[in-house]
């Protein structure tokens, strides 16, 4: 079985990254926004890097040992990021401009 191994560092003022896992191949990338399942609830954080392994791999095992923890927990949702479009706002200067 694939699973994506996610290295996040906390939005809060902790430095360190910290291994999480999500469903194979889901396209998250580095520099996304993802909350994360911790101990301590939900919480925000950045990605730093990511892979796809099996879950009998080396890299699985190894990633698992640095993370000093097994079974990984959760990416729960990514963020994505949306620019708003203010077509009224300025189509109504514009009209205020020539009169």
């Amino acid at each position: 079985m694939y699973i994506d191994l996610i290295v996040v560092k906390h939005d809060s003022t902790d430095t360190q990254n910290y291994v999480f896992k999500a469903p194979a191949f889901s396209h998250i990338k580095e520099g996304d926004k993802v909350e994360v399942e911790t101990c301590h609830g939900p919480q925000m954080g950045t990605v730093m890097g990511r892979c796809v392994v099996t879950v009998d791999s080396e890299e699985y095992k190894c990633f698992a040992l640095m993370a000093r923890m097994k079974p990984f927990k959760k990416v729960l949702s990514v963020y994505s990021r949306k620019e708003l479009d203010y077509k009224e706002e300025e189509e109504s200067e514009e009209t205020a401009d020539e009169g």
